[in-house]
């Protein structure tokens, strides 16, 4: 197409639309309600799958925990899908991942240091909801599928927890802390790590 321009060469922003046109067609060419059309068609196609995900993203969005007053909150958002907060990405199911510390005496805890222990449930089965927000903050949506090959256990979080509606469903990281520094762990064949800057890491 530049081979057949004429002239001293081309004027920007001048001959761009035109240039532009020349390749892709005008667009008064398209005529997106032709029935039959191969931009019919594209457009067809184009709407039955955003209606489609936008069906998905339905069943997978989640208000905020203080949106929620009653059951059927759950399930009737307000709203488009851009304010909806989601789990995760369309089709991929997700955990939360709390990435704990094993100390060299076997304690597991929040920091490397070995200062904050994870908090034990109390008798009465009652976690004070700071406690919980404290576990929670740390914790990190990951793919479900990450840990399918996972042994049985190796993620599971204290048994104290199991109960509790959400420390219950965690996945726990137990990471070892050699000479104060933690190491990487091996969950099926990836090799996931903590890292100060970058986050979670996978190998």
């Amino acid at each position: 197409m530049l081979a057949e321009v004429e002239g001293d060469g081309i004027a920007i922003p001048d001959d761009v639309q035109g240039l532009v046109e020349a390749v892709h067609g005008d667009s008064e060419e398209f005529d997106w309600n032709v029935s039959g059309g191969r931009e019919a068609k594209a457009w067809a196609e184009h709407k039955g799958k955003e209606t489609a995900e936008r069906s998905i993203a339905a069943l997978c969005a989640v208000p905020r925990a203080r949106q929620v007053a009653e059951l059927h909150d759950l399930h009737a958002l307000e709203g488009e899908e851009d304010e909806w907060e989601v789990s995760t990405r369309l089709g991929a199911d997700s955990v939360r991942l709390l990435c704990a510390y094993e100390q060299e005496g076997g304690q597991l805890t929040l920091d490397a240091e070995g200062r904050q222990p994870l908090p034990e449930m109390p008798e009465d089965g009652r976690m004070p909801a700071p406690r919980v927000r404290e576990v929670m903050r740390r914790t990190i949506p990951v793919r479900a599928d990450w840990f399918r090959d996972a042994e049985p256990d190796t993620l599971s979080p204290p048994s104290s927890w199991a109960e509790h509606p959400m420390l219950g469903d965690l996945r726990v990281l137990r990471q070892p802390v050699r000479q104060g520094k933690a190491q990487a762990v091996t969950i099926g064949d990836r090799i996931l790590s903590l890292h100060q800057d970058l986050g979670l890491v996978r190998e």
